[in-house]
C-alpha cells in the first residue's frame, strides 16, 4: 500500500505492521467523488472537508466517497479530503476504520461488480492516530500530486496486471492449431498489436515514475490512460477470441477466473467512462487556458468579426494566433534529429497533435463551459488524446530499439509494428475529425435523440418481451 508506505506518521506505521496490514491489500482507497456525469470531480470541487483544530489536535471530517468496491472485504479506508484549513484546498489524507463510517449501496455497473459509498458526519479523529499526512499551506501542491500519483500508481499496477493476462491469452491462442488464412492472421495481427501498443505505453509511464518525484510531477492523466487503454484492449482481445474460437476451444484459451478477474480490473479505479470523461475535461481546461483570447472571440462573432475573418482567410494569421507561443513548438524539434526510419512515424504524430488542438479549439469555441455536458464529442476527443499518446509510447520505444540493436530481427519487428500502429492510429484520429465536425454525425445524433424519446414516451425500450406477447 504505498499511501500508507510514504506517511511519516510512525504511529500508524507501527500498528499496521504489527497487524501485519502494511503489505495487504484490505485497505480500501476512498478518493473519487463520480458525479451524474460520469467524471471523477478534481480534489479543488470535493464535497469531502476536513477542518483541523489547532488547541484539541484533532481533525473533524464531512463529506462521502462513492465508487468503491468490495464493501465486506475491507478492514480500514484511506479516506482523502479537502483541507479547509488551506486556501489553496490542498489534500488531506487520513486512515478510518470500517466502523467509524456509514455505508450504503451504490450501484452495480455491467460487469457484475457490486460497489458501495461510505458517508462520515462530522467524524472526530485524532492527528496521531489517524493522519496520514501533515499538510503545511506552502506544501499545497505537493501533497495534492502525492494523493493523485498515489491513485496512478495503483492505475498502472492494473494495466500492468491485465497486461499479463493479455499475453498469457495470446500465447494460448497461438498454442490452437488454426489455419493460417488472412482472416486469422489479421486477427492474431490485431492481438500483438494490442499487447505491443499497452507496453509501450507501461514502459514509458513506469520509467516517469522512476525518474521524477512522486510530490513534484503529476503523472496521474498517464496512469489513467495506461488503464483506460488496459481495459478496452482486454475486452477487444476477448471479442476477437470469442468470434475465432468456438463454444469448445474458448475455455482452454480463457478460462472463467481470468475473464471474472477481467471483468473487476475493468472497474477498479474507476470505470472506462469516467476515465475518458475526466482525461477530456482536464485536455479542455487546458486548452481554454492556453488559447482563451482565441475561443472567446469565436464564440462572439459578431462583435469580433474581424478576427474570425481573418481566420478563414489568411493561413499567416491562423498560425500566429494558434501557435501564439512560438517556444511552446520546441520540445517537437526533437522529432527531425530522429532515426530517418522514424519518419513516417513522426509524420503521424504530428498530424495527430494538430488534429488534437483543431478539436479542441472547436469543441470549446461551440459549447464553451458546457462542453463537459456534450459527452459523445467529449468521448471522441479523448479517443484522439489516448492516440496521441499510444503514439509517442510507440515511438519512444522503437527510437530507443533502434539505437541498442540497430541489425537485430527484433528492432526489425518493431519498427514495422511500430509503424503499422501509428498509421492506423492517424486513420482513425482522423476518422473522429470528421464525425466531430461532419453535418452526418449530427443528423445521426438528432436521430438517436428522436428514438430515444419515443421509446420513453411508449413507456421505455420495449417494456414486454416478445415471448409474453407470443404467450
Amino acid at each position: 500500500m504505498p499511501v500508507v508506505n510514504w506517511t511519516n506518521n510512525d504511529i500508524i506505521k507501527n500498528q499496521l505492521r504489527n497487524r501485519g496490514l502494511l503489505s495487504k491489500s484490505n485497505i480500501a482507497f476512498a478518493f473519487d467523488e463520480i458525479d451524474d456525469t460520469f467524471a471523477t470531480l478534481p480534489h479543488t470541487f470535493w464535497e469531502s472537508v476536513a477542518i483541523f483544530d489547532n488547541q484539541t489536535q484533532q481533525w473533524t471530517l464531512n463529506g462521502s466517497k462513492n465508487g468503491i468496491l468490495n464493501q465486506d472485504f475491507y478492514e480500514k479506508y484511506i479516506i482523502f479530503c479537502r483541507n479547509k484549513n488551506d486556501t489553496k484546498h490542498s489534500i488531506a489524507a487520513f486512515l478510518v476504520d470500517r466502523d467509524q463510517l456509514q455505508f450504503e449501496n451504490d450501484g452495480t455497473d455491467n460487469y457484475g461488480n457490486h460497489y458501495h459509498k461510505i458517508k462520515f458526519e462530522n467524524l472526530v479523529l485524532s492527528r496521531d492516530e489517524h493522519e496520514l499526512y501533515t499538510i503545511p499551506t506552502s506544501d499545497s501542491t505537493q501533497v495534492s500530486l502525492l494523493a493523485l500519483n498515489a491513485k496512478a500508481h495503483g492505475q498502472l499496477m492494473t494495466a500492468a496486471t491485465i497486461l499479463g493476462m493479455m499475453k498469457q491469452i495470446l500465447v494460448n491462442m497461438s498454442k490452437m492449431n488454426e489455419d493460417f488464412d488472412t482472416l486469422w492472421n489479421e486477427r492474431l495481427c490485431r492481438a500483438n498489436e494490442l499487447i505491443f501498443t499497452l507496453e509501450s505505453m507501461i514502459y514509458q509511464t513506469s520509467s516517469h515514475f522512476d525518474t521524477f518525484d512522486c510530490n513534484c510531477t503529476d503523472l496521474f492523466l498517464q496512469s489513467m490512460i495506461c488503464k483506460t487503454i488496459a481495459s478496452e484492449s482486454a475486452q477487444e482481445l476477448l471479442n476477437i477470441s470469442r468470434i475465432q474460437f468456438d463454444s469448445y476451444r474458448l475455455p482452454k484459451l480463457i478460462s472463467t477466473e481470468m475473464e471474472n478477474v477481467l471483468n473487476v480490473l475493468n472497474s477498479f479505479l474507476d470505470s472506462t467512462t469516467s476515465n475518458r470523461m475526466l482525461l477530456s475535461a482536464y485536455a479542455m481546461q487546458s486548452i481554454g487556458s492556453w488559447q482563451y483570447d482565441h475561443i472567446a472571440k469565436t464564440r462572439l462573432t459578431s462583435i469580433y468579426f474581424q478576427h474570425f475573418l481573418k481566420m478563414s482567410i489568411f493561413p499567416k494569421y491562423r498560425k500566429q494566433t494558434l501557435n501564439r507561443f512560438e517556444s511552446s513548438m520546441d520540445g517537437f524539434l526533437i522529432l527531425d534529429k530522429l532515426n530517418p526510419e522514424l519518419k513516417p512515424m513522426c509524420k503521424h504524430f504530428r498530424e495527430v497533435l494538430e488534429i488534437q488542438k483543431e478539436m479542441g479549439l472547436h469543441i470549446l469555441s461551440i459549447y464553451g463551459k458546457d462542453c463537459i455536458k456534450n459527452q459523445i464529442d467529449m468521448n471522441r476527443f479523448a479517443s484522439i488524446t489516448m492516440s496521441a499518446f499510444k503514439i509517442v509510447s510507440v515511438l519512444s520505444r522503437v527510437s530507443q530499439s533502434l539505437k541498442q540493436r540497430k541489425d537485430a530481427m527484433s528492432t526489425k519487428l518493431e519498427l514495422q509494428m511500430g509503424r503499422s500502429i501509428c498509421q492506423q492510429e492517424a486513420i482513425n484520429v482522423a476518422d473522429l475529425k470528421d464525425l466531430i465536425v461532419g453535418v452526418e454525425d449530427v443528423s445521426e445524433e438528432k436521430r438517436s435523440k428522436k428514438l430515444h424519446k419515443l421509446n420513453i414516451k411508449f413507456e421505455g425500450y420495449f417494456p414486454k418481451p416478445t415471448f409474453d406477447r407470443i404467450i
